[in-house]
């Protein structure tokens, strides 16, 4: 399968940061008895985050590289190969899922969040973050000069880049309702005057690194 030597080489070479992001984990909230999917679990962060939150329910993750996948199941982590744009449930199954930085590396977005829709149960919430274009590429290139990278280049994978309008109009033909929060604002844990930004929601989707949108079925 090709999807599967991509991210095979990619995992080889690129390791997943361990840190859950404040942000995020403030909306990752786990209630007992419910069944969670995380797609593109990768190494299992996101799943072992989860599972230290749970007193009872299931915790699931899906992902396309069979070297990730052998990763989590080295840790114990229920998981499976699967496609995003073809997951192998039934309708309405689970109550959370998460699709964490994976949007941007899917073939096809649209049906990726239509089959994620799909298997979400009424009442649930897809959590998904990407990188906010085209001012991510602005942040290579600060990284990359202030020698905190070793190349300005894109991520080669990301078959998919978005913005954060568009990402939102895409989940809102999908979701019953969708929030949208903008995170890492250059210079604004520097510059308090900078923090005030996010209360403007039209230039936040412009200098946002990344975007936080949740949808709910």
């Amino acid at each position: 399968m090709k999807k599967v030597g991509v991210f095979d080489q990619y995992a080889a070479v690129k390791p997943m940061p361990e840190n859950i992001p404040d942000l995020l984990a403030s909306f990752i909230e786990v209630r007992p008895g419910e069944r969670i999917l995380d797609v593109g679990c990768g190494d299992g962060r996101f799943l072992r985050f989860c599972e230290s939150q749970m007193s009872e329910g299931s915790i699931y993750g899906t992902d396309v590289s069979y070297v990730r996948l052998q990763r989590c199941i080295g840790e114990q982590l229920k998981v499976g190969q699967a496609e995003v744009e073809s997951m192998p449930f039934a309708d309405n199954t689970f109550q959370m899922v998460l699709l964490i930085e994976v949007i941007e590396h899917t073939w096809q977005p649209e049906k990726a969040l239509k089959e994620l829709a799909r298997i979400l149960a009424p009442g649930g919430k897809v959590i998904l973050s990407t990188p906010n274009y085209p001012i991510k590429r602005v942040y290579d290139w600060v990284a990359y000069l202030r020698g905190n990278s070793r190349s300005p280049a894109d991520d080669s994978t990301h078959f998919s880049p978005f913005s954060a309008r568009r990402i939102t109009e895409l989940c809102r033909h999908n979701f019953s309702r969708v929030e949208s929060h903008m995170t890492r604002i250059a210079g604004e844990s520097r510059v308090p005057l900078i923090r005030h930004i996010h209360k403007m929601p039209k230039i936040t989707h412009w200098l946002g690194h990344k975007i936080i949108v949740i949808g709910y079925k």
